[in-house]
C-alpha cells in the first residue's frame, strides 16, 4: 500500500511539473501534427450517425480518401487515424467514448502493435496527453504512464526546437474535414528506408485485451478489422509475423475483412514510410475498402 501511494504521488508530481513547464516556459505550437487529435475528437463528437469511423495509426491518416468513400457509400465518414505511436490500447479505449448505435467502426491496427505492449511510444503518448490537457488520463495503465513520463524531455525538446519550413513538415492544418492528411497528395514521394525490425515477440496478453475491447464495442456498433496499408518490401520481410497476427484475429472471431496481400502495396505507392501511401496508394486502397465496406454493410 505504501509503495502504491509513493508511486501515485510520483505520478502526480510529474504531471504537475510537466504541465507547469509547458504552460509557463514553453510556447505552444497549435499547428503541430498531433494537435490534429483534438480536431478529430471534435469530428467524432459532431458528425451525425450512422457513420463509418476508421481507427488506427498513420496508415489511415496517410492512406484514405474519405470523401470518395462517403460519396460512394452515402454515409458519413470520419478518419480518426493519426499516429501508431499513440498505442493500440489508447486507440481502442478512446474510441469507446464516441461510438453510437448504428456506427460502423473500422480498425486498422498496424502489425507492429501486436509485437509491443500497446502502450505507445514515449514521445507520442506524452504529447497526446499534453495537447488534450490530460482529459483522458484515467484511461492510462501503468505502462502508459511510464511512457508519458519518459517522453517528457523529448516532448519539451520538440516544442523548443523550431520546425523546418518545408512542405513535408507534418501539420494539423494538413488534414481535411474528414480527418485525411491531404497535403502529401500533391507532393513527390521520398526514398523509403529499409523495413523496420520489430524488437519483441507477439504480445498475447495485450492482443487479448484488444479482442476483449472489440467484443465490448460490438454490443454497441458494427466492428470491422482491416489490415494496414503496408509497403510490399516490408510485407515480405515480416510475412511470418503478419500471418501470426492474421491467424490470431481469425481465431478470436475478428478476421481481417480484406486479405493482408491486398493491402501490401507496391513500393511506388509509398509516400515517406512503409505505412504511408502517396496519392496513387491512397486511391488504390480506397477503392479496395469501398468494395469491402459495400459488402459488409449489406450483411
Amino acid at each position: 500500500m505504501k509503495l502504491f501511494i509513493e508511486k501515485s504521488l510520483l505520478f502526480g508530481l510529474c504531471i504537475i511539473t510537466f504541465t507547469t513547464l509547458l504552460t509557463f516556459t514553453v510556447p505552444t505550437n497549435t499547428n503541430a501534427y498531433l494537435y490534429a487529435y483534438n480536431n478529430k475528437c471534435k469530428l467524432l463528437e459532431s458528425t451525425p450517425s450512422p457513420r463509418i469511423i476508421f481507427v488506427g495509426g498513420s496508415n489511415l491518416a496517410f492512406g484514405l480518401d474519405c470523401k470518395r468513400i462517403k460519396d460512394s457509400l452515402h454515409v458519413n465518414v470520419v478518419n480518426a487515424g493519426l499516429h501508431g505511436g499513440i498505442g493500440l490500447k489508447y486507440m481502442v479505449d478512446d474510441i469507446a467514448l464516441y461510438i453510437r448505435k448504428g456506427d460502423i467502426v473500422v480498425f486498422a491496427p498496424e502489425y507492429s502493435h501486436f509485437y509491443s505492449n500497446m502502450a505507445g511510444d514515449p514521445e507520442t503518448i506524452s504529447e497526446i496527453m499534453s495537447v488534450s490537457d490530460f482529459q483522458k488520463a484515467e484511461m492510462l495503465n501503468t505502462a502508459q504512464w511510464l511512457n508519458v513520463i519518459k517522453g517528457i524531455p523529448a516532448e519539451l525538446g520538440t516544442r523548443i526546437i523550431l520546425q523546418k519550413k518545408s512542405p513535408r513538415v507534418y501539420k494539423a492544418s494538413n488534414f481535411n474535414e474528414y480527418g485525411d492528411e491531404v497535403k502529401h497528395w500533391s507532393l513527390p514521394s521520398a526514398p523509403i528506408e529499409k523495413p523496420t525490425k520489430w524488437k519483441n515477440d507477439f504480445n498475447t496478453t495485450m492482443s487479448r485485451y484488444f479482442i476483449d475491447r472489440l467484443k465490448e464495442l460490438q454490443t454497441r456498433c458494427k466492428i470491422i478489422v482491416i489490415p494496414p496499408a503496408y509497403m510490399k518490401t516490408s510485407y515480405d520481410f515480416h510475412k511470418k509475423e503478419i500471418q501470426e497476427v492474421a491467424s490470431f484475429l481469425e481465431q478470436e472471431g475478428f478476421p481481417f475483412a480484406v486479405s493482408t496481400q491486398e493491402c501490401a502495396f507496391p513500393n511506388d505507392c509509398a509516400y515517406d514510410s512503409e505505412y504511408h501511401m502517396n496519392k496513387k496508394g491512397v486511391d488504390h486502397r480506397t477503392i479496395i475498402l469501398i468494395e469491402c465496406l459495400r459488402k459488409r454493410m449489406k450483411m
